[in-house]
């Protein structure tokens, strides 16, 4: 009888801690949702394309500097865009071929070296990697991958986007992101960078397509290691890899960051749905 009995109370249990892993994914693979309720998180995507810009950050369980979207130095709590060697650039809600969502589009000013960006705050201190940040991006590129460097993840200066995404550099900029160029490699690649040095490695099997809307995610979940992430959304294709050389700094400031770097004489453009952070 006591066997009876406990059947549908261990088939209850079950069907709980099914439930539970279907809410907050189950996996590494889930980025889209929280991973637990303690997890704060915050996201910036677009408002309108009569006013192009990626909008409030929408908040969620107090987040505030350092432990959360911090504010900028003029207390915005918007995420904006901004220039770098040489300034110039525009921003705008264009509707882009294959996109199956609203996104806002930055354009590079058209000499060889201008850099711009889509930030979360110019103070860069959204999170830290002792707070294991999980960022996801969902982005869209133009017609060409030659003559740029895109950058996508955390950063502790803004000049991260005028690098480009080597083996290995000396650098100052604390950082774990995924970055394409084609000058460097075919494949996406995935990059940190500890303060001294920096050093990116390729995305295996991954692919750079004209025209399409990726998810670029990178996960410090795991101390000592940055995951990258590329999934092509049109095609599901997805691939990752892990990197545990130039690990950013526990307490280092980090913000997150979408840039883009034009190396000639012709406008890029970078074009972001969505920047979402998530971190304990």
């Amino acid at each position: 009888m006591k066997k009876i009995l406990l059947w549908p109370l261990l088939l209850a249990t079950l069907f709980l801690a099914a439930g539970k892993v279907a809410m907050y994914g189950g996996g590494r693979g889930a980025v889209d949702t929280l991973r637990d309720t303690d997890r704060r998180w915050g996201i910036c995507q677009p408002v309108s394309t009569a006013a192009p810009d990626l909008g409030p950050i929408s908040l969620q369980l107090g987040m505030g500097p350092n432990s959360g979207f911090g504010l900028g130095a003029g207390g915005t709590s918007t995420c904006a865009y901004g220039n770098g060697a040489g300034g110039g650039g525009a921003v705008g809600a264009p509707a882009l071929t294959n996109a199956t969502r609203m996104f806002v589009t930055y354009t590079s000013g058209a000499e060889a070296g201008n850099y711009g960006y889509w930030h979360s705050n110019e103070d860069n201190n959204d999170t830290r990697a002792l707070y294991k940040p999980l960022v996801v991006m969902i982005v869209h590129f133009g017609a060409t991958s030659t003559a740029a460097v895109w950058w996508f993840g955390l950063e502790e200066s803004l000049a991260l986007g005028n690098l480009t995404p080597s083996n290995a550099q000396a650098t100052a900029i604390d950082h774990a992101a995924v970055a394409f160029s084609a000058a460097t490699s075919s494949a996406w690649r995935c990059c940190s960078g500890d303060g001294v040095n920096g050093s990116c490695v390729d995305v295996p099997g991954s692919t750079w397509t004209a025209n399409a809307e990726y998810k670029v995610t990178v996960d410090l979940r795991t101390a000592s290691e940055t995951r990258c992430c590329v999934k092509n959304i049109a095609s599901s294709a997805e691939w990752c890899v892990t990197k545990t050389t130039n690990q950013p700094g526990a307490s280092v400031d980090l913000g997150m960051m979408a840039g883009v770097k034009t190396t000639e004489a012709v406008a890029k453009t970078v074009s972001v749905s969505r920047m979402f952070l998530e971190q304990n």
